[in-house]
């Protein structure tokens, strides 16, 4: 989304010009330079000549770019055809600079690599001697990272959620769960629906193709902290902009192909800085088609923490990182195993999992059978 805010007029006035024509009077009215606030699309500013042409006669001030590492994640970057970029427009936004040169131009993210920020200063036509950066850490330290390995079934990887639902009921811990495609969210919402079908009133499934209708209901219930929705199986499209309450504990099944979804999906629960855990299952084919940096963090045998954000921190601030991560038995998984206090906190939904797998095969139930006889 970008801001075009005109300085000129005498009124204090806000216009969405997210859709060219949607409203008459509006249009009218940017027009007519009386408009402050113009909102808009980079298919709308950049890539229709006709509001590019008429946005150049006004006065502009100032431009900002809100979530700017979209455009190379959805513009796409140099070495993209323009054709495969999902928004190509997003790779122009930089010709904003020269409609409107003695515009200062203010670009936000709160997840954008090192490396995307390079890329983007290029397109922007950002210097470094009269560029300014306010860098804010991606970090989340309430939340702990957990890496899994599971089978590549959908019933042996998640049997331990069936024996939870069934047990706990609306006691189950509030959880989001991401997959990364419709197929798989289907899979799995089918799947625990048919082995506990008394839990459907607790479990939800959130996809493009699901109707606004129940959009609107599933999130307003993930807003509410008295909602009996328990379980959100999830794609993407359950993103940006959603404030999940209450939540304490989120499942990526399957790695995200970049380092940027990673880090947003599991920035959605813990919003309250209470602490939560987030726990990244994995078989052999998830990672098969991820981004380098993604693959490290799964993979990892050192401080995963510190992994994921070498990627938006400058060295320094991974120093003062590290300082600063005291409590290390909450901050991973591999940092848990290195911790010596035999008091780590693990939250609820470690706990389901942990105990599922203690009996994962059956010669390991006999066992502990032998055992207790």
């Amino acid at each position: 989304m970008i801001t075009v805010i005109h300085l000129e007029s005498k009124q204090n006035s806000f216009s969405f010009l997210n859709f060219a024509g949607n409203s008459e009077e509006g249009d009218q009215q940017i027009r007519n330079g009386s408009i402050d606030i113009i909102f808009a699309s980079p298919e709308t500013l950049v890539g229709d000549p006709y509001w590019r042409s008429q946005l150049q006669q006004l006065s502009v001030g100032l431009i900002v770019l809100d979530e700017f590492h979209t455009i190379t994640t959805w513009g796409g970057d140099e070495e993209t055809d323009e054709q495969e970029a999902f928004r190509k427009w997003f790779r122009y936004i930089g010709e904003m600079r020269a409609m409107f040169p003695n515009a200062t131009a203010l670009a936000l993210s709160a997840t954008c690599t090192n490396k995307i920020k390079k890329q983007v200063m290029k397109i922007l036509n950002f210097k470094t001697d009269n560029t300014m950066f306010l860098n804010v850490s991606p970090n989340k330290s309430n939340i702990k990272l957990v890496v899994k390995k599971i089978e590549n079934s959908v019933d042996t990887a998640m049997f331990w959620l069936i024996d939870s639902l069934e047990r706990l009921g609306k006691d189950f811990p509030k959880t989001l769960i991401y997959a990364n495609s419709i197929n798989e969210v289907s899979k799995l919402y089918t799947y625990t629906t048919t082995e506990v079908p008394m839990c459907k009133s607790l479990v939800e499934m959130f996809h493009s193709e699901t109707s606004d209708k129940n959009k609107k209901k599933i999130i307003e219930a993930m807003c509410q902290i008295s909602s009996d929705i328990r379980i959100v199986f999830a794609t993407t499209a359950l993103g940006m902009g959603i404030d999940v309450v209450a939540c304490h504990s989120i499942i990526l099944y399957g790695s995200p192909r970049s380092i940027l979804d990673l880090v947003q999906e599991i920035g959605r629960v813990g919003r309250d800085n209470s602490n939560s855990v987030a726990i990244l299952m994995h078989n052999f084919y998830h990672l098969r088609s991820v981004n380098k940096e993604v693959k490290t963090v799964f993979t990892t045998n050192t401080c995963r923490r510190q992994v994921l954000m070498s990627n938006f921190l400058q060295d320094t601030e991974l120093e003062e990182l590290a300082k600063k991560e005291c409590n290390k038995h909450t901050c991973c998984d591999n940092c848990v195993k290195n911790c010596s206090c035999g008091d780590c906190e693990i939250l609820q939904i470690e706990t389901l999992i942990e105990n599922v797998e203690l009996f994962s095969s059956d010669d390991d139930f006999l066992a502990e059978l032998d055992e207790n006889v």
